[in-house]
């Protein structure tokens, strides 16, 4: 175990597909984020439909996730420069997850929310407060055009 953790250690770019809406997969990230010490760059892929059932957080106003239950520690605080989230439909968890990083990341420079549909929830992420005075949101529908 000692050397997987190491390895995690030294790792500046974590690239991981998960849906941000399932508790089982937001517990695994919340897992590799607490590993990656250096993590500078942090690029997440969403599922094209969020239809898994089982640990589903969309349907249940109750469900903590860890990020918000937990101090995620250094990584996110005072780590993380870059975030690319793709495939992001602007679902309640997906938006917490992105409030979450703009409110926290003292050292990001950019977050990129790539959203499947042009959604209001998406552009009201530009209004959130930011840590990092300097923060640049952007907002792009389908990887191609800028909203």
């Amino acid at each position: 175990m000692q050397q997987s953790c190491s390895i995690f250690q030294n790792l500046s770019t974590f690239s991981m597909d998960l849906d941000l809406n399932h508790i089982e997969e937001v517990m695994d990230l919340s897992f590799a984020l607490r590993l990656c010490t250096s993590l500078q760059v942090l690029d997440i892929t969403l599922p094209a439909c969020g239809c898994k059932d089982s640990g589903d957080c969309s349907s249940n106003d109750n469900c903590v996730l860890p990020f918000e239950r937990l101090e995620l520690c250094d990584t996110i605080d005072q780590k993380l420069k870059f975030v690319c989230i793709r495939g992001f439909r602007g679902k309640e968890k997906e938006v917490q997850f992105a409030k979450y990083l703009i409110t926290r990341a003292t050292m990001m420079k950019t977050i990129t929310i790539i959203c499947n549909d042009l959604t209001e929830v998406g552009a009201n992420l530009l209004s959130v407060p930011r840590a990092f005075g300097d923060l640049c949101i952007n907002l792009k529908l389908n990887a191609n055009n800028n909203m």
